[in-house]
């Protein structure tokens, strides 16, 4: 079932300049995982080619800075998602007082990827493009989501977000693994506009648990010390990682990862698909309307039709009163 933040009734506005249908597209070689044999470190490189241009070219009624912020969060929750052990969906959604209310990301473990967001309508300023998270969401809280197909109950982590304009959300992700998850990651997001097309890219390394990191080092006579050293080491060649190469889609993500890492021996795994994720379809929501009971359908009707707004791709749907009223 639709969330109330996913759809809504449509009362207002025309439907004109909205997409008509949800692309069919998949991303074959979007996420790269890979481990590092002489460090304590498993990672994964997203990017997100022609798909992110496809989720974030739906929302254009957004400022740049917005459209690039959800790229990155896109680019982060496809990482995470992908790296789930079992079937299910990862979330990362925002709350703020800021420019934008409300920001959503949600991924499959399968790699089916959708985004949305929300304007503050009481908040008319336009932010720089290079405005970050901090600026653009203001005060809140941050929700990290992890729901298990068959677990009755989602588990969940929150991140207060404080509304200082240098926060970003690569910061916010790594304070929520390393309060909630109890592990350090490094993370670092990209997104731009590129010869018109929105691109969007992520680098996230995850030092391994305590228990784990021995075995996932080369040389087990190691000490802690020197493990710790070595996982500084994997952050230090990430940092060298800049936007122009990690969205050069002419450079392979296995070249940038190989040229990051190979000095400790970086051992890539088989990619990972991402596809244009969002779940509604006009069955869905026909069911969903013929829900309602009574008088409830019939103040759905506006100048003779039923419309429905999807947030995740913008498409509007629209029934005949005879199609849902009985």
């Amino acid at each position: 079932m639709f969330s109330s933040s996913s759809i809504s009734l449509n009362t207002k506005e025309s439907g004109s300049g909205r997409p008509r249908e949800v692309p069919n597209l998949t991303e074959e070689k979007a996420v790269l995982p890979f481990f590092l044999r002489n460090a304590p470190v498993r990672g994964r490189f997203i990017r997100l080619g022609d798909l992110g241009n496809a989720l974030l070219s739906r929302h254009k009624e957004a400022d740049s800075a917005a459209l690039f912020l959800m790229g990155k969060m896109a680019a982060l929750t496809a990482g995470l998602a992908t790296a789930l052990k079992f079937e299910g969906n990862f979330t990362v959604q925002t709350k703020g007082d800021g420019l934008l209310s409300m920001m959503a990301s949600d991924c499959s473990s399968e790699g089916a990827l959708r985004v949305t967001l929300q304007k503050n309508e009481e908040n008319k300023e336009t932010p720089s493009k290079d405005a970050e998270a901090g600026k653009l969401l203001g005060s809140g809280y941050l929700a990290f989501t992890v729901q298990e197909k068959h677990a009755p109950q989602p588990q969940q982590g929150i991140v207060k977000m404080e509304g200082s304009e240098t926060e970003t959300l690569a910061h916010l992700a790594e304070r929520y693994f390393k309060d909630s998850a109890q592990y350090p990651c490094h993370i670092l997001l990209f997104s731009d506009l590129i010869e018109g097309k929105y691109q969007s890219a992520a680098l996230i390394l995850e030092r391994l648990p305590d228990e784990s990191q021995i075995r996932a080092v080369k040389d087990s006579s190691l000490s802690g010390d020197k493990i710790k050293d070595l996982w500084e080491t994997a952050c230090t060649l990430a940092d060298t990682l800049k936007q122009d190469e990690a969205l050069n889609a002419t450079v392979p993500s296995e070249e940038i990862v190989y040229r990051l890492f190979g000095s400790l021996e970086v051992m890539a795994s088989d990619f990972r698909s991402l596809s244009f994720g969002c779940r509604c379809t006009r069955q869905k929501i026909e069911n969903m309307l013929k829900g309602f009971q009574g008088e409830e359908q019939k103040e759905l009707i506006h100048e003779g039709k039923i419309e429905v707004d999807c947030h995740f791709c913008n498409i509007r749907f629209s029934f005949l009163p005879e199609e849902i009223i009985p």
